[in-house]
C-alpha cells in the first residue's frame, strides 16, 4: 500500500460517529467518541473516512455529514500518520471524498484517536444530546 503523498498533513479527515457512541470519559473529564467508533472494517486493516480537501474542493461543508443519528469526528492527517497509519484516497460512488486509514488496529490506537478527535458540531456532549 502506497501512501497518498498528495494529502497534506494539515488536511482534516472525518469519521462518522453514531450519537450513541459518544461517551463520558472520566479519565479526561469530558465527552468523546467511544473507541469503537474508530474500529477498522471487520476483517481488514482499513477504516473509512471522508477527506476534507476533496470535500472542500467540491464546495461541500463537513456539517452535511451529520444527521439525527450520527455526527463526525475530525482528525488531522498528520496526527493519524503519527500513529503509524497510512491515509489513501479511495473515492466511491456514494462518497467521492472517501478515503481509507490503513494500518494495524488496537484498542490503544482507537482510544488515542477517540481522545484526539474534534466534533464537527463543536462539542461532543451537545452532539450526543442532539439525537
Amino acid at each position: 500500500m502506497t501512501e497518498e503523498v498528495t494529502i497534506a498533513d494539515e488536511t482534516l479527515l472525518y469519521r462518522w460517529v453514531s450519537r450513541d457512541e459518544i461517551v463520558k470519559d472520566d479519565n479526561i473529564g469530558r465527552f468523546r467518541p467511544s473507541s469503537n467508533a474508530f474500529q477498522k472494517t471487520t476483517g481488514t486493516d482499513r477504516m473509512s473516512v471522508v477527506l476534507g480537501d476533496t470535500l472542500e474542493d467540491a464546495g461541500r461543508n463537513p456539517m452535511e455529514l451529520a444527521d439525527e443519528l450520527k455526527t463526525a469526528a475530525s482528525l488531522t492527517v498528520g496526527f493519524v500518520r503519527s500513529c503509524e497509519q497510512v491515509v489513501v484516497r479511495r473515492p466511491i460512488a456514494e462518497e467521492p471524498a472517501h478515503g481509507d486509514v490503513v494500518g494495524s488496529d488496537s484498542k490503544a490506537l482507537r482510544t488515542k484517536l477517540a481522545c484526539e478527535a474534534v466534533c464537527i458540531e463543536g462539542d461532543w456532549e451537545a452532539a450526543r444530546l442532539a439525537r
